[in-house]
């Protein structure tokens, strides 16, 4: 049962092979085994021993989008796996990297305090690209599981600063976006689909607070007439798909480009890469 959920780290392509009609069984595991099995899963993606470094950069500058001589091998798809500590010592190549990637291990443990320690983050945008120019932030999508308890819309007015992306991006530098593995709201799929756009129903029902303002005025009457519900896992698929699609195309170019998924617990790890910035830091 652990393999199908972990399809989803690798690409969204396998998500709907390998989530579609596992995920209500998944779900009733998680609920009778205590929360095990999703510990046992973020445990396998912490030290999955197939994990490889982070592929050198294209010619263009962009990650590969896959490795070998075509990406029908899946275990060769981006996301590039990694950890903290191996995504500082690829990334961390100038003093204004290096202030990013503090930001972003300060951001990572303010999203432990809040509880959530289940789940994996996609890393993309310009700061994963070779480029002339210093990046401004990292573009972030975390995936989480909730504990059982965890009451999401206190946690999030708390914690404004965490889950609020233009609140994240001024604190930690990071265009920080959150997907939820636990719950998922009931929405007709024809409205989706015919209404102003999946990218606007993405913003909404994710945590992000990054919908126009006068689109949250004009829908607010849908918010609240949409309970959340947990049996509907065709949209964590259609979730995955978006952001996926949008992180692994180069917004000016289009051009395809690979991404770096690395877990939410890695306590040790992000020591090390705490460590190894400080270190780089010493000898400039």
């Amino acid at each position: 049962m652990v393999k199908p959920i972990c399809d989803i780290v690798r690409s969204t392509r396998r998500v709907v092979g390998a989530y579609t009609g596992r995920v209500s069984r998944s779900h009733a595991m998680n609920e009778t085994a205590g929360g095990d099995f999703w510990e046992t899963w973020s445990c396998s993606l912490s030290i999955a021993p197939s994990m490889a470094p982070i592929p050198d950069h294209q010619p263009n500058g962009l990650l590969p989008p896959f490795l070998g001589p075509d990406p029908t091998t899946r275990a060769l798809m981006s996301p590039h796996m990694a950890t903290p500590e191996e995504f500082v010592a690829k990334f961390a190549t100038s003093e204004a990297r290096r202030r990013i990637l503090t930001g972003y291990l300060n951001h990572r443990e303010a999203i432990r305090r809040t509880g959530l320690t289940t789940g994996f983050q996609w890393l993309a945008g310009s700061f994963a690209d070779r480029m002339t120019r210093e990046p401004n932030d990292i573009d972030i999508v975390t995936f989480f599981v909730s504990p059982n308890g965890w009451d999401q819309s206190a946690v999030v007015h708390a914690n404004p600063t965490v889950f609020r992306p233009h609140l994240s991006k001024v604190k930690y530098q990071c265009d920080a976006y959150f997907v939820s593995l636990s719950a998922w709201p009931r929405v007709n799929a024809s409205r989706l689909l015919s209404d102003h756009g999946f990218g606007a129903w993405a913003r909404r029902y994710t945590i992000s607070g990054g919908a126009p303002k006068h689109r949250r005025r004009r829908h607010a009457h849908r918010r609240r007439a949409e309970a959340p519900s947990q049996d509907d896992p065709e949209f964590l698929v259609k979730i995955s798909a978006y952001w996926f699609g949008l992180f692994s195309h180069q917004k000016l170019t289009f051009w395809w480009r690979g991404i770096v998924c690395v877990p939410l617990a890695s306590h040790d790890n992000d020591a090390a890469a705490r460590d190894m910035l400080q270190l780089m830091a010493e000898q400039t």
